[in-house]
Order: structure tokens, then sequence, then C-alpha cells
């Protein structure tokens, strides 16, 4: 533990590992991947700079100074990133002595609301999926990557880091055995539909005999053309290196470009994932089915991605027996869950 001293020492001082190199923090609940962190790495070396500039010390630092840091990004996922590593850094400065108080402990992130321009409308994903016809390997490859993404909801850490082992079968379906993002649980279980699992298997055949332990999904590269009428070859660099997180968003828009999405809409890789959560909470599944299958601990998670509408889709008041002095003892019927207004209004004026 770092001596008491230190409290008032200048930043250059402060040299232990735990606090400023996110290799050495304890990660209880989380198992962030060597991207991620190499991404917190760079936030803490921008604050011990930034507090060097200002002539303070993570001892002197104080909740203002912090907001004005943390205020350098004007995106609020942004600042919510950062909010992440310097609660990390002034956790293990206090831990080890080198500071009395946590300026940081009850900062709240900023509350990011998911917009409808964040996900694909199943007409849209149904066309993606049109225009992912082909028989070469990239094709083969994106369309078993993407049938799961959109089937199962998962992450893309976890998408990446699927194995061709995860997959077998369980009282006659088939289903992924794979690990959670930020959870040291045991293995979940996802289970996909017959198609999504003919897509997988033609990419397992058409990737050649892999070991269990290898990565289910993996680089493609394209080799060239041998002249201008001949097909284009594919081929597989490294079977046993997993895809890398950021081809899925690439990959994702080149899909959309060909599907006739405009050029400037741009999904990130978790857009699939709200993709799947939304459109099923828009179709009338119910919240526990959705948040079970994707594997969120809090339900009010899951709710956040549709919470407008559910809000409306039923209140408290539609249980109670109200009249207003009109046609009294009639009870409100609302409209049945998953349906909408126009349709609503349809079946009013069929009625009439």
């Amino acid at each position: 533990m770092l001596e008491s001293s230190l409290i008032s020492a200048p930043l250059t001082a402060l040299t232990h590992p735990s606090i400023w190199s996110p290799a050495e923090w304890e990660e209880t609940t989380s198992r962030p991947t060597a991207r991620t962190l190499a991404i917190y790495g760079g936030i803490a070396a921008q604050f011990r700079v930034w507090l060097d500039e200002q002539g303070l010390t993570l001892a002197t630092a104080t909740r203002p100074a912090v907001n004005a840091f943390l205020g350098r990004w004007p995106a609020r996922r942004s600042r919510n990133l950062g909010l992440v590593v310097l609660k990390h850094i002034f956790a293990e400065a206090q831990a080890r002595g080198v500071i009395v108080a946590n300026p940081v402990a009850t900062l709240r992130a900023d509350k990011v609301k998911n917009k409808a321009k964040d996900y694909l409308k199943v007409v849209e994903i149904n066309d993606l999926f049109r225009v992912m016809d082909g028989d070469d390997l990239l094709t083969l490859r994106d369309r078993a990557l993407f049938a799961v993404a959109f089937e199962t909801g998962m992450r893309r850490a976890e998408l990446c880091d699927l194995l061709v082992g995860d997959l077998t079968q369980i009282a006659g379906w088939w289903v992924f055995s794979h690990g959670v993002k930020g959870s040291e649980d045991d293995d979940v279980v996802s289970r996909i539909r017959p198609a999504v699992y003919e897509a997988v298997r033609a990419w397992l055949y058409a990737s050649g005999p892999r070991p269990p332990e290898a990565p289910l999904f993996v680089a493609v590269i394209k080799r060239g053309q041998a002249a201008r009428h001949e097909e284009v070859v594919y081929s597989i660099p490294e079977p046993m290196r997993p895809l890398s997180h950021g081809t899925i968003a690439d990959r994702l828009g080149i899909q959309m470009r060909r599907a006739g999405q405009p050029a400037s809409r741009h999904l990130s890789a978790h857009s699939i994932r709200r993709s799947l959560i939304t459109n099923a909470l828009h179709n009338g599944a119910p919240l526990y089915t959705v948040q079970r299958s994707v594997h969120h601990a809090n339900p009010m998670t899951t709710e956040g991605y549709d919470a407008n509408r559910m809000s409306v889709q039923s209140t408290a008041a539609d249980f109670l027996p109200y009249d207003f002095g009109d046609k009294a003892g009639e009870r409100f019927d609302p409209p049945k869950l998953g349906s909408s207004p126009e349709s609503v209004r349809l079946e009013e004026d069929a009625d009439a």
C-alpha cells in the first residue's frame, strides 16, 4: 500500500500501477477486452496530464474539477465512459491511502436515451438478409454472423468470443452456450431457430475443419481475381484468431448500403442487440421473455429500450372502474400488446 505521505505528493509520485494502469485494476463484475483496456488506459493518461496542467493532484481534485475534465467530451456516452475510468482511478487511490475523500463516489452517469434511428425494423432486417444471397466464403460468414446476432442479441464481444464448440443441442434445440459480458457467472444459453442453425452450419462447412476451441467467426480476406470475369477468391488467413470487434459494425454498414440504406445512416454493432429487443417488444413479446433472452439482470434495462410505448400501452388506470359520469360501469379496454394506434382505429371503423 502507498504511504499516506503521498496524499500531497506531486502527480509524478503517484506511479502505482493499480491507480493508473487498467491492466492492474481488479475487475469483479466485468471482463474487459484488450481493446477496452486500451481505451481505458488512454483516458487515464489524458486525465493524468490534465491534472498536471491544472496544478492538481488526485488528493486536491474536487468534483467541479472532475466535471470540467469530463466536459471535454460533448457526447453523453463518451462522458460516461470517462466517468467509469475516473471512478476506478479514485477508488484505487482511496484504497491505497493516496486520497481521503473520493470526489466521484456519488457522481452518476448521464442517462442516454435510445433513438428510433438506432435500430433496424423487421422489414429492414429482412431486406438486409435478402442481399446476403451469395455462396462465397465472405457472404456465408456475414450471413451466419448476423443471423446469430439478430437472433440472440449478443453483444459484439460475446459474438467474437463464440467458439465452434459452443454450438450444442439441448432438448432438441440448437443453442449456444456462452459467457456474458459483465458477468462472472457460468455460461448462459441462447437458443437459435433452424434457419439460423443452417446459416451457421453452412459457414462451418465452408470454413473447413476446425477444433472446438477455435473461434466461430474469423476474418475472411480477398486474395484477388486471376482474370476479370473469374470469381473472387476468399480465404481464412488465421483460423484460430477471433474476429475483431470493429469488423461487425463495418460489415453491417456494408450490407446496409447493399440493402438500400442511405450512406448517412451509421449504426453501431450494439444496434443489432437494440433491434432484437425493440422489435420483440413492439410485436408483443412479454418483457420477462425478452429480458431472459438477452440476459439482462434488471428488467428496467430491457424496458428502457421501448419505455415510451410501454408507458402508454398499459397504465394503472386501465384496471380501475372509473366512469367519469359517462357510460357508467363500462371499463376501458386497452389495445392488445403489440398493436399500433393505426390498427386500433381500423378495428373501430370495422365495428362501426
